[in-house]
């Protein structure tokens, strides 16, 4: 008979004759396992805490080696940065209704190109201005209207003339609108760009040549581009993955300088005094032959397909506010303003290739002041400011 004694003496033996590296393994096998599990629950545990305080920081976009930073088709999420708005992107990778490339015969397609005002990620799908636009129109026809939303955030006119080639053209519009935003557009067609997902665009003999060296150089490695889509459409699931891409960006972001240390995104108040100097300066003035040309470049396009190309400003959301605001500016427009600057230069380069130049400004002051409406901004202190709200 054996005894429990024997057992024991048995057990201890056995452990004694294993080699120390075997025991060494099994310690280490155990304490990785408890040190994944610990990690499993604070990954758990952070990711239900930031969804209960309702932090947000979806990167709808992804990487394409032709036109640079682009929107990720079906991206999903939740826009918390500012205002509240859940947002669905569509097949395509626009901030849009599901859509068809093919066009139904009866169907009128205008096709819009914009920024982030465009995009709207502030707003939920429904309150988008394309969306509201659509079922405006389409009370003023006889026939179907689709407005198709190209937005993306942080386009300039660089990226928006990549998009109308490769992504506009295809959908064969009846219209094409360019919704231009003074507040960055000018620096964002200024080279070098400021972050290396874009195209830049340099004039040569007074001809537009497109410099790809800053998107290569960041992601000439299929791999790393293919990774970093990979991070972004996980992090769809994720709000600590967001959390940690924010704080990278946050933290790792360096900021474009032009040449001479002028830099035209680095804008002081233009309502400063004395006037604002950068809008004087050569860099500045290199920027703006820049931006016309690319804006002269996508009329030349859409007018050799014989489709109306119109262009819209959008107005300085501190000049469209109601009569009560605090911070309502008592300045008269002022040409020193890059809003007034633009609305001018861009009337007169629409007047001189016949384009439509389509006011919003005064239209957009006047309702904003006959309904005590703030038309941007979602909440005090920041009402007033920033994108438009549904308003």
């Amino acid at each position: 008979m054996v005894t429990a004694g024997a057992d024991a003496g048995g057990s201890l033996a056995m452990a004694a004759s294993e080699p120390p590296s075997s025991r060494s393994m099994t310690a280490l096998m155990k304490n990785l396992a408890l040190a994944a599990a610990a990690i499993l629950v604070a990954v758990i545990i952070g990711e239900a805490f930031l969804r209960l305080i309702g932090f947000s920081y979806p990167l709808p976009y992804r990487i394409d080696p032709v036109r640079g930073k682009v929107g990720r088709a079906h991206a999903v999420g939740v826009w918390a940065v500012e205002g509240n708005a859940r947002f669905r992107f569509n097949a395509f990778g626009f901030r849009d209704a599901p859509r068809t490339l093919e066009k139904a015969p009866d169907v009128l397609r205008l096709a819009v190109l914009g920024d982030s005002f465009t995009e709207a990620l502030q707003v939920n799908d429904d309150q988008t201005y394309t969306r509201l636009l659509e079922q405006r129109l389409n009370g003023c026809f006889n026939r179907p209207v689709e407005v198709l939303n190209f937005g993306i955030g942080g386009y300039g006119q660089a990226n928006q003339l990549l998009t109308l080639r490769h992504a506009v053209l295809p959908f064969k519009p009846d219209g094409i609108l360019l919704l231009f935003y003074p507040g960055n557009d000018v620096a964002d067609n200024y080279p070098p760009p400021s972050t290396p997902d874009r195209v830049a665009f340099r004039l040569r003999d007074s001809r537009l040549v497109e410099d790809r060296s800053y998107l290569e150089r960041a992601w000439r490695n299929p791999r790393t581009r293919r990774l970093k889509n990979g991070i972004f459409a996980l992090s769809d699931r994720s709000r600590a993955l967001q959390l940690l891409i924010w704080a990278y960006g946050h933290l790792g972001s360096q900021q474009w300088a032009g040449p001479q240390g002028e830099s035209p995104q680095s804008l002081p108040d233009p309502e400063a005094d004395p006037p604002n100097p950068v809008l004087q300066s050569p860099a500045w003035q290199e920027a703006w032959t820049v931006t016309e040309a690319l804006i002269t470049e996508m009329d030349r396009i859409a007018d050799g397909r014989a489709i109306p190309f119109w262009i819209s400003v959008v107005p300085e959301p501190g000049r469209v506010l109601p009569p009560d605001a605090p911070d309502r500016p008592r300045l008269p427009p002022s040409k020193e303003s890059p809003y007034f600057q633009a609305e001018a230069r861009l009337s007169s380069l629409a007047e001189r290739r016949g384009m439509r130049f389509i006011p919003l400004r005064e239209g957009l002051a006047d309702y904003a002041e006959r309904t005590r409406t703030y038309l941007a901004g979602f909440s005090p202190p920041t009402l007033g400011r920033g994108h438009w709200n549904t308003a």
